[in-house]
């Protein structure tokens, strides 16, 4: 399963410092988003869990005192 996490720059700088992070949200295929969207296939699910995580990662950037806006990313991770 591939799973897609919100992160902005300073989240990775953080996480790569090693920073205790607080826990977040993470997207991936779920059944639900499966019944969502029941004319997708699976590469339009994981494009569609993508785009979800990206737009939760622009959500970050607009906190206030956020850092890095204009340099937001997607992190993807697979796991078997």
């Amino acid at each position: 399963m591939r799973i897609y996490l919100p992160v902005t720059a300073a989240h990775l700088r953080a996480a790569a410092l090693g920073s205790p992070q607080e826990p977040q949200s993470a997207h991936a295929v779920t059944p639900a988003l499966t019944r969502a969207l029941p004319d997708e296939d699976e590469e339009g699910l994981e494009v569609s869990a993508s785009l979800c995580a990206a737009d939760a990662s622009l959500v970050l950037l607009a906190e206030p005192g956020a850092e890095g806006l204009g340099q937001n990313s997607r992190m993807a991770s697979n796991n078997p």
